[in-house]
């Protein structure tokens, strides 16, 4: 629905090791997604595979510093629980 408040969940699981071009390219995604969707993008989950993965995602956000609260997780249900 257009308008309405969401939140944005992304698996990752399965994919293969971000290169720093691509990790600089989700950086900027992270504040477009913010530009394109003020005040109704609420928090953004991603669920990686490995706790290094999740750390390097923990990184880009140093670096990105989204307006939303961000977080990584094992597992899809975990993602979802936060988001709700």
């Amino acid at each position: 629905m257009r308008g309405m408040p969401f939140g944005l969940l992304v698996d990752a699981r399965g994919s293969r090791p971000f290169t720093a071009v691509q990790r600089r390219m989700i950086a900027a995604r992270v504040r477009d997604n913010y530009d394109r969707h003020a005040g109704l993008l609420k928090g953004m989950a991603v669920v990686l595979d490995s706790s290094v993965r999740r750390g390097v995602f923990t990184a880009v956000n140093w670096l990105a510093r989204p307006p939303y609260p961000t977080a990584a997780f094992e597992g899809f249900s975990e993602a979802k629980g936060w988001l709700s």
